[in-house]
């Protein structure tokens, strides 16, 4: 049984392809996201935030589907490794499938991808507005750069209000963690680089590499 609010979705869909930035929820913080096919609503989030338009954002997927759709054919032992540990606040750096959104795909043609479990009651909603749109969305978090990510939706949405940031109506909203993602970039081998803590331990990457059949 789904709790997917098809109100919502066509909500979030109109004033995403409207080129306006959307509030959203996510399993860890809340978080602002745009149409990453649009420059104008790519520029207009970085602007907001206050960062450089050329810092690439996370990407949110709501199932493996999406992200073999996302990323260049990944090596075997981390295909096996990420098929574990997503859905999950892990975010990994790879190289971007040559269909990807330039919004989405950095300079040296990587991507940052996270999946999170879309099949949770409170982010099905989310989950079919990703689908709906085809691609991963971008996602940051809700904070002018420097400033501390605000924790809570209602917090979120005083930020999205003050800045002209559309937000929709959820009926559900996860428990929000109070730390974000893990990020990691992945290379061909087993090897892997800590780009920023959060969550995740490290260790727990290191034993599922142990682990990895």
């Amino acid at each position: 049984m789904t709790t997917s609010s098809p109100h919502t979705v066509a909500q979030c869909v109109a004033a995403l392809q409207a080129g306006k930035v959307v509030l959203h929820p996510t399993d860890t913080l809340p978080g602002l996201t745009c149409d990453p096919n649009n420059p104008s609503a790519v520029r207009n989030l970085a602007r907001i935030k206050g960062r450089s338009p050329d810092k690439p954002f996370i990407g949110l997927v709501p199932n493996w589907q999406l992200v073999e759709l996302a990323f260049a054919p990944l090596p075997e032992v981390w295909k096996r490794v990420l098929a574990a540990m997503w859905p999950g606040p892990l975010s990994v750096v790879w190289q971007a499938a040559t269909a990807m959104p330039k919004g989405l795909v950095a300079s040296d043609g990587s991507l940052c991808l996270r999946c999170f479990d879309g099949d949770v009651a409170a982010l099905q909603t989310w989950g079919a507005v990703i689908n709906e749109m085809g691609y991963p969305l971008p996602s940051t978090s809700v904070n002018l750069a420097g400033e501390a990510a605000r924790h809570t939706w209602e917090g979120a949405c005083e930020f999205a209000e003050t800045h002209g940031v559309f937000v929709p109506e959820f009926e559900m909203l996860p428990s929000f963690a109070a730390e974000s993602s893990t990020v990691i970039a992945i290379g061909e081998g087993e090897d892997f680089q800590v780009l920023r803590p959060g969550m995740l331990d490290a260790r727990a990457l290191e034993t599922a590499l142990v682990e990895a059949p």
